[in-house]
């Protein structure tokens, strides 16, 4: 069995997962969030569950840490330099509670709770003045909320509702913008003519801020395919072909065969001429 370690130097705690899919992660988050508060912005690298392939990187947990006001600060793929305080915690974490690692999930459990404990209550940190990181921390003032606020857009968007699909509609079109965006409203602004900028709002940005919205596209539909349909109508197969044609020549010859009777009776098809 393996464990992944989720430390989270801003909130001060380490939980061991059984994996790194966003439905194991998330429910760590909570338990942060419920004890600590939520911070101003969380930096990660661009591994699961943080980021994905998807545009932009979303995923379901950065999208959902976007409903909470949290800012997610992504770091350039190959750079653990940017993170270079969180990286050498790592490997002061590694040599010191999993080298060896533990026999079973509890007992790591047990390693990481007193190695957090030694790291951060007893251990003096030479950037803090030789203080201890608990004697400096402050909880976030910012509570997790039960349920998150929705999402406004300014009056001249378009709002559109994301599928389960990660799909939208707009302008008779069936349009995939991610799936990450599942069950939520995007926005769409029209910048130029028949151009659009999509956007995802976090309702704790100020839309004056360059950080309220995410641009994740831009789609340019022709106003000449505005009035299409949505679906375009099907050719008949070569059976259905067949049975019209079939149909049309029996009608003819039926035709052919009323107007032959009409003959040998002596109704004349076209009115006599008349005599001078």
């Amino acid at each position: 069995m393996w464990s992944y370690v989720s430390p989270e130097a801003e909130c001060r705690s380490h939980y061991a997962l059984l994996s790194t899919q966003g439905r194991e992660a998330r429910p760590c988050f909570e338990r942060l969030f419920r004890e600590y508060g939520l911070p101003g912005a969380i930096r990660t690298d661009n591994g699961v569950p943080f980021a994905t392939t998807g545009i932009h990187g979303l995923s379901q947990l950065n999208v959902w840490w976007m409903r909470l006001g949290i800012q997610h600060q992504r770091i350039r793929p190959a750079s653990p330099q940017e993170n270079g305080a969180h990286e050498r915690m790592h490997r002061t974490l590694k040599r010191e509670a999993t080298r060896p690692a533990a026999a079973n999930r509890h007992r790591q459990q047990v390693a990481f709770d007193r190695f957090r404990a030694e790291y951060n209550e007893d251990r003096p940190h030479e950037a803090l003045a030789d203080r201890t990181p608990a004697s400096v921390y402050r909880r976030s003032r910012r509570v997790f909320p039960d349920r998150l606020p929705p999402i406004e857009y300014p009056g001249h968007f378009q709002v559109r509702f994301v599928c389960n699909a990660g799909t939208f509609r707009f302008q008779n079109r069936l349009l995939f913008i991610a799936n990450a965006l599942k069950q939520h409203h995007i926005g769409l602004d029209e910048i130029d003519d028949d151009v659009w900028s999509i956007y995802f709002y976090a309702p704790s940005f100020p839309i004056s801020r360059p950080l309220a919205g995410l641009r994740i596209s831009r789609i340019r539909i022709p106003k000449a395919l505005r009035h299409r349909p949505a679906i375009p109508p099907l050719r008949p197969s070569r059976q259905e072909a067949h049975h019209s044609d079939a149909s049309k020549a029996r009608t003819a010859k039926a035709v052919a065969a009323s107007d032959m009777n009409s003959l040998r009776q002596g109704s004349p098809l076209l009115p006599p001429c008349s005599r001078s």
